[in-house]
């Protein structure tokens, strides 16, 4: 049997943690084929991540939720399972820790698993031309580098809803309900929701909150900042500036990504434990 391995090559201790897995997986029969930068680290040749989602149809991410998100939005069209195992901090996306390594193998090796349907923005953007991007977690329009209130103006399946003064607004999937939005006040929505989420940070009057809107809303937004530039970035990383003169158009994506799920742990179980919640 034959999984893909893409790690965070920038990790602590990341060429013996590469290496103790992939013999880990060995002793279960599982080889694992290295992503090409992983293969790198060790001095082997590896195969792009783009060819493995063709060939194969399991992926293990090795690393935290950074690198699963970088991960999964190059996977996104691919007919693949995602497994995540953390060596980072949170981890909240990931499937397992690394010390659980054995127990994951086990679980590939029997089929013993469950597969989570998670699903992406498309967020397009109007302007001079169509510009599309994609969002596991969610897309962020903030104020850049001064410190003052940016104004957008927010429509939703056509019709005016808001202008919300700011300094920033979070466009997020139930998956990013955990994420940048919960540090922004927002509300936690179970990931088999079908939902989307709109979180102001920061607004300026008390009135400004959180909507919860079904999957299928198309969210139009427009900037009104003449002397504040607006930028907007996907999923913490890409960011780009978004004009006066743009329009962006924000609704979920056709494709979904299965991630894999082992154990029998809920996900409020995984909310008491990665937040520390008090048990019973």
């Amino acid at each position: 049997m034959q999984i893909g391995l893409i790690a965070n090559i920038n990790k602590p201790s990341a060429k013996e943690r590469i290496q103790e897995f992939r013999e880990s997986f060995h002793q279960y029969g599982i080889e694992c084929l290295l992503e090409s930068e992983t293969a790198k680290l060790l001095e082997e040749k590896g195969k792009p991540l783009s060819t493995l989602g063709e060939n194969l149809s399991i992926i293990i991410s090795l690393g935290g939720d950074g690198t699963l998100l970088e991960v999964s939005k190059q996977l996104r069209q691919k007919k693949i399972l995602l497994a995540g195992v953390n060596i980072g901090n949170v981890g909240f996306l990931s499937t397992s820790c690394f010390s659980e390594k054995e127990i994951l193998a086990k679980a590939i090796k029997e089929k013993s698993y469950q597969q989570i349907q998670r699903s992406f923005l498309k967020i397009d953007i109007h302007h001079k031309q169509t510009e599309s991007f994609y969002s596991l977690n969610e897309a962020v329009f903030s104020r850049g580098g001064i410190s003052r209130l940016i104004e957008l103006e927010v429509k939703i399946n056509g019709e005016f809803f808001n202008r919300y003064r700011s300094d920033g607004l979070i466009i997020a999937t139930p998956t990013g309900s955990t994420a940048y939005s919960l540090s922004a006040g927002g509300p936690i929505i179970h990931p088999h929701s079908q939902a989307l989420l709109v979180n102001p940070i920061c607004p300026y009057t008390l009135e400004q909150r959180s909507l919860v809107l079904n999957d299928d809303a198309i969210i139009e937004i427009k900037s009104h900042n003449k002397q504040r530039p607006v930028l907007i970035s996907f999923d913490g990383y890409l960011s780009k500036e978004f004009s006066q003169e743009a329009t962006a158009y924000i609704q979920k994506a056709e494709s979904a990504l299965s991630f894999m799920q082992i154990g029998k742990k809920s996900f409020f179980q995984t909310l008491q434990e990665k937040f520390s919640l008090e048990k019973k």
